[in-house]
């Protein structure tokens, strides 16, 4: 799911900002027909083969009020993740290196796959639409401060309307609150991914939102992050 960078104000809203869903391993094959089905759809959208431009409203607040918000726009060309924009004006070569750095995880329909490999259970069915269960993500989906994973739980919707069934929607969030390394609190952390099919057939991520609040050295704060995924071709 997505690198959300700090907003330049280093206030505890800073500090929830830094989440990220890094690469899952891979695990053995599920036994559900349908989740197999899933996965296999989604390894077939690898990075490289998809580009795409990104822009991410960025914003929160602490004791002290509204912190500063930001908009950046990233483009994905299969190969390199690139800052493109801040604030309206273009990035700077230090900006754009550091991003370079930083984009470890390819945001995607590929990462999917990562998400259901361990498996997942089935909750609900309706026309068009099934729906699982993940009681714990997978090891290795999320890093704050140290693995996570095991904090979050998630459902997902699958839609099966059409020929070919897909993911359309992805919520995660905190089973409860938990600390990290002694100094910090997640209170709450919520993230919705949304995705469609695009115009050449395959499932692509679309939009995404995340909030988070916690606290760190005493002092409280919010973030909510959304992005929005534009494919290119």
């Amino acid at each position: 799911m997505n690198i959300t960078l700090p907003l330049p104000r280093r206030t505890v809203v800073a500090m929830l900002l830094t989440m990220i869903l890094a690469q899952g391993a891979q695990a053995a094959p599920v036994a559900d027909p349908l989740l197999q089905k899933i996965i296999a759809g989604a390894r077939a959208v690898p990075p490289s083969s998809i580009r795409f431009e990104r822009t991410t409203k960025a914003g929160g607040r602490d004791q002290s009020g509204p912190a500063e918000s930001e908009v950046r726009v990233d483009r994905w060309d299969g190969r390199q993740l690139t800052r493109i924009s801040s604030n309206g004006r273009p990035a700077t070569a230090e900006e754009v290196e550091k991003v370079r750095k930083a984009a470890t995880t390819v945001p995607g329909y590929h990462r999917v796959a990562d998400y259901l490999a361990a498996g997942a259970r089935r909750t609900s069915e309706a026309a068009g639409q099934i729906g699982y269960h993940l009681d714990r993500l997978p090891k290795g989906i999320v890093k704050m401060g140290g693995d996570r994973s095991d904090k979050i739980a998630g459902d997902v919707t699958i839609d099966t309307s059409g020929q070919q069934p897909f993911v359309s929607r992805v919520h995660f969030y905190a089973i409860k609150g938990f600390s990290i390394m002694f100094v910090a609190r997640v209170d709450r952390f919520d993230q919705v991914l949304e995705y469609r099919l695009g115009s050449d057939g395959r499932p692509m991520l679309v939009r995404s939102v995340q909030t988070l609040a916690g606290s760190q050295f005493g002092k409280t704060g919010e973030t909510r992050t959304e992005s929005t995924y534009v494919a290119l071709r």
